[in-house]
């Protein structure tokens, strides 16, 4: 996150995958209009968590639709395998999760020589020093506050999450890193203005905002409160 002052700069992101599915571009077409910052996709394959997210094919279809990045959190026993079929699509940064390569750095590399960012994605359960050798060489972190599926009993953003924002801030400040830092995970306001003072850049919102009456006004909503509250 930066900041001038008391002003605080950050982005806001729609979790698509929590749009309603049967008018994906209406719905992408109303937040571009509505100022999103970036479109936040879910890439699964049903084995690295028990669900089924978009395929490249359909980020592809709906990509001329607005000029705001895509990023993709890639959870998959095998990420590299859809590196290069999500490039051709049209995304402009993938986060592969840590605990699902064994061959991390490589992986990133693949990302990079394709000539798109790479970041990584922490899950709930896993520390920041899994990843500290390779932040020197990332875009981004994104840290999961919930844990995975959409099944399980925990859906609200977990208070571990803050914690490694805070250690991923402090890690980019005093080791001159160039990443930023995402908060994902049924974020809600409250929990967006923790993240956000915590040292996060930008967050993805799900159903705070697609099961918004207004999601146009919601958008404006959170901006607002988020500055609100990062001056509290």
């Amino acid at each position: 996150m930066d900041f001038m002052g008391d002003f605080a700069i950050f982005e806001i992101g729609s979790a698509i995958f929590n749009a309603d599915h049967g008018h994906l571009a209406d719905a992408i077409s109303m937040l571009d209009q509505a100022g999103i910052d970036f479109f936040h996709w879910d890439v699964f394959d049903g084995h690295f968590i028990p669900d089924l997210g978009f395929s490249p094919r359909t980020i592809n279809d709906v990509r001329h639709l607005t000029k705001k990045p895509f990023t993709v959190h890639l959870a998959a026993n095998n990420p590299e395998s859809f590196i290069l079929p999500l490039v051709k699509s049209g995304v402009d940064l993938i986060y592969i999760p840590v605990e699902s390569e064994s061959m991390l750095y490589e992986a990133i590399l693949r990302v990079k020589d394709a000539g798109i960012q790479v970041g990584v994605s922490l899950a709930v359960g896993t520390p920041v020093n899994r990843i500290s050798s390779i932040l020197p060489f990332v875009d981004g972190v994104m840290v999961l506050g919930r844990v995975y599926g959409e099944t399980v009993s925990k859906t609200s953003f977990l208070p571990q999450a803050l914690e490694k924002i805070k250690e991923l801030k402090e890690l980019a400040i005093g080791k001159n890193y160039s990443y930023k830092i995402e908060a994902a995970g049924s974020l809600t306001i409250e929990t967006a203005i923790l993240a956000l003072k915590a040292g996060a850049d930008s967050m993805a919102f799900g159903k705070t905002i697609h099961a918004a009456e207004d999601p146009v006004n919601k958008i404006l909503e959170i901006r607002s409160a988020l500055q609100k509250g990062f001056q509290a």
